[in-house]
């Protein structure tokens, strides 16, 4: 088992925890450019913010999953969280398919009409909710690495 110093764990989840926050405000912002402009130039704007976020989903995977990643720690130091832990790696690979589907349906579709300007906000609306139930598990698992395993609140 690997141990961490506490300041650079700390440091690995507020940035982690930054990229994720991007990540989940940038698909926010992807919703919102095809609702206020439901056409071509919408799409556009929403393609732009999913690449960014995808690209700030990649930062918070690339962080989970280094040598001195939040997971790779808990996962070392409590094996009774490593499925847990191994599910939120296995998300993922989900989420980043996710983006790459929606920027791609949002590449063919150009919101040329309402119907599909429409669709696009609504898989937008999905990826960010697929992302929040995402974050929602990582944080998790952190507070229960946190408060269990090293002796916060036991419960």
């Amino acid at each position: 088992m690997t141990l961490h110093p506490a300041s650079e764990l700390t440091a690995s989840r507020a940035e982690g925890h930054e990229s994720l926050s991007t990540c989940r405000r940038l698909v926010e912002t992807a919703s919102n450019a095809i609702a206020h402009e439901p056409n071509r130039m919408g799409a556009w704007r929403l393609v732009g913010a999913l690449l960014d976020a995808r690209k700030a989903f990649q930062s918070h995977m690339a962080l989970c999953r280094s040598s001195h990643g939040p997971l790779v720690h808990i996962g070392e130091s409590s094996p009774r969280l490593q499925p847990a832990v191994h599910k939120v790696l296995d998300d993922h690979r989900n989420i980043i398919a996710r983006f790459d589907d929606l920027i791609a349906l949002a590449s063919r579709e150009k919101a040329t009409n309402a119907g599909s300007a429409r669709r696009l906000r609504v898989a937008a609306v999905h990826a960010d909710a697929a992302l929040a139930a995402y974050e929602r598990r990582f944080h998790d698992i952190v507070y229960e690495w946190s408060n269990r395993d090293l002796g916060g609140e036991a419960g």
